[in-house]
């Protein structure tokens, strides 16, 4: 029974095959020689043929209604926006982040500064050098030094978007409120 199925579906794709025009000259003449000298080949032949036609000249294209795109809005107007950033952002969480950060930096200026020599005597003379060192070494630790590349990065970032903000608020075409 199975054997039958996967002949008739063989049988099937190659007629398909030699109705579209897929199969090379030689297969087309073999076919054509089973059409001719087989029964069950030319039944069929006959069968796909017919059907093939009736596809051909009996599909009619479907044309949308003159509202189609009318009801495409209407339907899209119907849908639910989603709400404004405002509405689903925590500034509270925001602060805490930005207090992190700021605190980070204040530590670390704190820990560079704080192992400074300060002691300079006054002069008003403008020429005198003042007797001023920074202690640089916390700045060697590696971990250190990707933390400030960080931060950096994070502060560059925090720029570019204000720059954005900025450029696309007062872009041409748009309202500004």
């Amino acid at each position: 029974m199975r054997a039958d199925i996967e002949n008739t579906e063989q049988l099937e794709l190659q007629l398909w095959d030699y109705i579209d025009g897929r199969c090379s000259a030689a297969e087309q003449e073999r076919v054509a020689q089973f059409i001719m000298s087989n029964e069950v080949w030319l039944s069929k032949y006959s069968e796909l043929m017919a059907f093939n036609t009736s596809i051909q000249h009996d599909l009619v294209v479907d044309q949308p209604s003159m509202r189609f795109t009318q009801n495409i809005m209407d339907a899209v107007t119907a849908t639910t926006i989603a709400p404004a950033a405002k509405n689903y952002i925590n500034l509270n969480i925001i602060k805490s982040i930005a207090a992190f950060f700021f605190l980070a930096i204040a530590g670390l200026c704190i820990a560079a500064f704080g192992g400074s020599n300060w002691h300079s005597s006054y002069t008003s003379s403008f020429s005198s050098k003042a007797n001023m060192n920074l202690n640089l070494n916390l700045l060697d630790d590696p971990a250190i030094m990707n933390l400030m590349i960080i931060i950096g990065i994070l502060l560059g970032l925090l720029l570019a978007d204000n720059l954005l903000r900025s450029k696309d608020k007062h872009a041409p075409g748009r309202s500004i409120n």
